[in-house]
């Protein structure tokens, strides 16, 4: 199965949502709304501080313009230029 990139989410105007245990919603100023799912509550947990990392991330290049790595158990989290946060 092919996977291509839908757009990107501006982290540091979103809020991020947990609904059950599988399920993350982000929105963005009320403009758009994604729903992600987990396939466990673990991988969610996951997601959620990975996500809640690149939005600070996020933040803290906005306000100083630095760059900031950030490394978790499964994932790298690089923020490389201004507003701007790539997990790999």
């Amino acid at each position: 199965m092919s996977h291509t990139c839908r757009g990107t989410i501006n982290l540091a105007n979103s809020l991020i949502h947990t609904g059950d245990s599988y399920n993350i919603v982000i929105s963005h100023g009320g403009t758009r709304t994604f729903h992600l799912k987990a396939s466990s509550e673990v991988e969610r947990q996951r997601w959620v501080t990975a996500l809640e990392l690149s939005k600070a991330c996020a933040i803290t290049i906005a306000d100083s313009g630095s760059c900031l790595f950030i490394l978790l158990k499964d994932f790298v989290i690089i923020c490389c230029t201004q507003n701007r946060c790539q997990i790999q």
